[in-house]
């Protein structure tokens, strides 16, 4: 009897080994799509005419979709449900500007009201390997640099003509990334400096090339981020 035990306890301790290997099957890996994304620009709401939206110009705002299966238009959101926002300066190694942080808080919302999107990527258009600037000079790639240097006022602030007083609204959009419903993962590849760097540690989850370069340059020259950046990595530094 004792021994009939022993054999039906190692029997179920194998069993039990087993259910525990990895398999394709297993926490639904087998479920994940394979396919490449492809992207599309959202659909507006019925209220907002394609004539009468404004055009994003430092960012793009794309949503993922698989038609592989020759879905028609009105399935387009079937299989895949990723909101895409990047910075499309290339040639200022995608530095925002109060232009730039007003369109990627107008996409984020777009992507939070989109019952069809789960998940949201920040992330920047690096086309090639590397890029050039408006004198064709060859430029390194970057996830974002942080603020534009060019527009900022000896009076404090950015300005680039779009807003009333000089102003970048960077907390607001780290607040806004922070109370976010949805996911947010970073996807970085290049520099991501300065303001860049405190916007992917918003994220919820940090995605990195093996060429992409963090840092902070503001304390070497007795600057510091005032908004959440401070708290972030103080927080990510325990980890």
């Amino acid at each position: 009897m004792s021994a009939g035990r022993n054999r039906n306890s190692s029997n179920n301790d194998n069993n039990n080994n087993n259910n525990n290997i990895p398999s394709t099957t297993r926490d639904g890996f087998d479920l994940i799509s394979r396919t490449p994304l492809q992207w599309r620009k959202p659909r507006l709401a019925a209220s907002t005419s394609t004539s009468n939206a404004t055009p994003f110009v430092d960012i793009t705002y794309d949503i993922s979709y698989n038609n592989h299966n020759n879905q028609s238009s009105s399935d387009l959101y079937k299989y895949d449900r990723c909101a895409r926002i990047a910075f499309n300066r290339p040639h200022v190694l995608h530095a925002f500007r109060p232009q730039t942080i007003r369109e990627i808080q107008q996409a984020l919302q777009l992507a939070i009201d989109d019952p069809m999107v789960l998940v949201i990527l920040l992330t920047s258009n690096n086309k090639s390997n590397t890029n050039t600037n408006t004198n064709n000079t060859t430029v390194a790639p970057a996830f974002c640099a942080g603020g534009d240097q060019t527009v900022r006022s000896n009076n404090g602030g950015y300005q680039d003509g779009t807003e009333a007083y000089p102003k970048l609204r960077v907390l607001e959009l780290q607040i806004q990334m922070r109370r976010c419903p949805k996911p947010i993962m970073g996807v970085v590849d290049g520099y991501a400096i300065g303001g860049g760097h405190i916007l992917q540690m918003m994220c919820d989850l940090t995605l990195a090339s093996d060429r992409s370069v963090f840092g902070q340059t503001g304390p070497r020259m007795g600057s510091f981020d005032a908004g959440y950046g401070s708290t972030r990595v103080r927080t990510v530094s325990r980890l």
